[in-house]
C-alpha cells in the first residue's frame, strides 16, 4: 500500500518538475497517468511555468487522440504483446510534438519506428 506521505512527496516532486521549461512530450510523460481532476486541481493552485505546463496538458494534450490502434500495429507484423503498447506510445509522443497528424502520417511514423 502506498502511504499518504509518499503520495504527497510524489506530488511535490511533480510540481517541481513542472516549474521547469518542459517540452510538450515531457509534460505528457509527467501527467499522462494522473486523473484529469487531479491535474485541474494542481492547475488551480499553481502559477508560472507550472500553471502553463498544466494548462497545456489540460487544454491541448489531453484532447489529442491517435487515429491508429493495436490492430494497425499487428497488421504491420508486430506480434501481440507489450511491444504494441510501446509503439503506440511512441506514435502518441510524436503526435504531441506535432510530428504526425492524420492516420496516414501515424502509420508512416509507425513504419519508420519498425524499420529502426
Amino acid at each position: 500500500m502506498i502511504s499518504k506521505a509518499s503520495c504527497i512527496i510524489d506530488e511535490i516532486s511533480l510540481l517541481k518538475d513542472l516549474r521547469r521549461g518542459l517540452s510538450r512530450d515531457l509534460v505528457y510523460d509527467k501527467l499522462k497517468g494522473l486523473d484529469l481532476h487531479q491535474i485541474v486541481y494542481f492547475y488551480l493552485l499553481s502559477r508560472g511555468k507550472a500553471k502553463r505546463n498544466l494548462g497545456i496538458y489540460i487544454f491541448e494534450i489531453s484532447r489529442i487522440k491517435l487515429e491508429i490502434n493495436g490492430e494497425d500495429v499487428k497488421a504491420l507484423g508486430v506480434e501481440e504483446g507489450p511491444r504494441i503498447r510501446e509503439l503506440l506510445e511512441e506514435v502518441m509522443k510524436a503526435k504531441v510534438r506535432g510530428e504526425v497528424g492524420n492516420r496516414d502520417s501515424q502509420i508512416s511514423y509507425l513504419r519508420k519506428l519498425l524499420r529502426g
